[in-house]
């Protein structure tokens, strides 16, 4: 393991059996703050945290680069808190806040009014005027459950994608919402920033995981409650595994939403997605039991 002030190099290695728990109101998670983390992986942990907190496994607002990482095991905290898999925030700041080809298989839960995600609570963008650039996250994916309470946004692999980018990534854990909960299968909520500085935006990605929801729930298939203007490109849910066979439903909010297409199981297995790159994606009926795969981020 090597660390300086502007990367830390896992080198490959890992750290297993992570066991944290945090208060009320803190930031939780193995690394306080780094601007690139690459190559380092987090297996088996075990975080609990408090009502208000930000608690992700690898990093907690991370407002650099995370590269080629992951992180397994079970997150849990209290209501109002903001939950990922891996990271709890990723914003941009200064052309950063980037998650490229890393993943998360770690069940999430977060209590009531919280934000969970599979993979990061929230995508953000930070600018106050037209941006230019937004927190992405690329060829990256998320395994794990993911379950809120009464009035979360729960997304298997974000939780809330406020102006934030999403491209050639997908979620397959099922994904729970209490009464009054904003539940989709791969993003709870796709919102705007500041009077439209930034909108949220989803392309070549998918999901495959149960979705569903208390009373008065709003469920999608792909996202909960999305923005009218959201970019969505080239997105699909599975018709069959999730639960939701609407085919207007990939938002809860907008009856067919553009960009999103519902696709039965077969369907999604049978070849490529329209949309998606032969030289980012690969399909195989023995490798990630059928379903597409990320060709630089391929399942264990």
């Amino acid at each position: 393991l090597k660390r300086s002030p502007e990367i830390f190099e896992g080198l490959g290695n890992t750290i297993e059996s992570l066991s944290i728990i945090g208060g009320s109101n803190a930031s939780v998670s193995f690394f306080p703050d780094s601007p690139t983390i690459r190559d380092f992986g987090l297996t088996n942990v075990d975080i609990e945290a408090g009502d208000g907190s930000c608690v992700g496994a690898l990093e907690a607002t991370n407002n650099g680069i995370i590269l080629y990482s992951y992180a397994t095991g079970h997150i849990s905290a209290g209501a109002n808190a903001v939950v990922g898999g891996l990271v709890c925030a990723n914003f941009f700041q200064v052309l950063e806040g980037n998650i490229t080809q890393s993943f998360a298989d770690v069940d999430v839960f977060g209590g009531a009014n919280s934000i969970v995600g599979g993979l990061v609570g929230g995508n953000v963008a930070t600018c106050t005027i037209h941006c230019r650039f937004n927190g992405h996250i690329d060829q990256s994916f998320a395994l794990g459950s993911v379950s809120g309470g009464d009035g979360a946004l729960a997304g298997g692999l974000v939780g809330e994608n406020k102006g934030g980018f999403i491209s050639n990534s997908y979620a397959y854990g099922a994904v729970v919402g209490g009464n009054n909960s904003f539940v989709g299968g791969l993003v709870g909520v796709g919102a705007d920033i500041v009077d439209e500085a930034a909108v949220p935006a989803i392309s070549e990605s998918y999901s495959t995981g149960l979705t569903s929801g208390d009373s008065g729930a709003l469920v999608g298939g792909l996202v909960g409650q999305d923005a009218t203007d959201a970019q969505n490109t080239d997105d699909y849910w599975d018709l069959d595994t999730s639960g939701i066979s609407d085919p207007s439903k990939g938002a809860g909010n907008i009856q067919n939403d553009p960009g999103i297409t519902g696709l039965t199981d077969a369907q999604l297995k049978s070849g490529l997605p329209a949309g998606f790159s032969p030289s980012i994606w690969k399909e195989k009926p023995t490798v990630n039991t059928g379903y597409p795969y990320l060709i630089d981020n391929p399942p264990g």
